[in-house]
């Protein structure tokens, strides 16, 4: 055998073993890689779930807060003690539960904004038109451009009960992402509507099946 021949053999013998240590720590790799996603549900819902309020709490000129979230990849989702307030700290909306049965987190990952049917308990909702004609809800959430809708309800003959339906739908519609639609049934608990030189108005236990998708009235 020759000289050059028993070398090129003992090239080849001490490579293998680092190809298969390569391979090893490619394949340890892609196994932490794999728990790590398959855990992330669990620690949103957990000890990171502070990461998904920081996100809500960017598209706001206030505050939000949850008290728990259950996540999966492929199964539903659940919200329980969704909150938010102005920034003076007035709370303006309480959601005691959102079940999302048909949304996983693998959908919305790959583009599915069709949310099917969902359930939604709010608690309290607190709507206060202002002088220039939009509300609170409407200043709450982060707009792109500064401009503001004006309504004339003010000067309007509409009865109060129909006036807090426009501005709930005004204001809820503010907050629908671009190519959401659902199917939610609604539970309100209560709801109040105030506006200058008109009485409070109070709706109590509301329950209703609405049609949502973003850039349409809500029906």
């Amino acid at each position: 055998m020759s000289t050059s021949q028993t070398q090129s053999d003992n090239t080849s013998t001490a490579t293998k073993p680092k190809k298969r240590r390569l391979l090893k720590i490619i394949v340890i790799v892609f196994v932490l890689l794999t728990i790590s996603l398959l855990m992330l549900p669990m620690l949103l819902s957990g000890p990171f779930k502070g990461v998904i309020v920081s996100q809500i709490n960017n598209q706001l000129n206030g505050s939000a807060t949850i008290d728990s979230l259950s996540l999966s990849w492929f199964g539903s989702q659940k919200v329980a003690g969704f909150k938010i307030a102005d920034q003076a700290g007035q709370m303006l909306l309480e959601i005691e539960k959102i079940d999302l049965p048909s949304v996983s987190l693998f959908g919305l990952a790959t583009g599915n904004r069709d949310f099917g049917d969902v359930s939604l308990h709010i608690k309290a909702l607190h709507v206060v038109q202002l002088t220039d004609g939009s509300n609170n809800l409407q200043r709450v959430v982060k707009s792109s451009s500064s401009s503001t809708t004006s309504t004339e309800s003010s000067e309007s003959t509409d009865t109060p009960a129909k006036t807090v339906s426009v501005e709930a739908d005004q204001a809820v519609s503010q907050m629908i992402p671009k190519g959401m639609a659902a199917n939610v049934n609604l539970v309100m608990d209560q709801m109040t509507f105030s506006a200058p030189d008109q009485e409070v108005t109070n709706l109590t236990d509301t329950r209703v099946d609405l049609s949502v998708k973003a850039g349409q009235p809500i029906v």
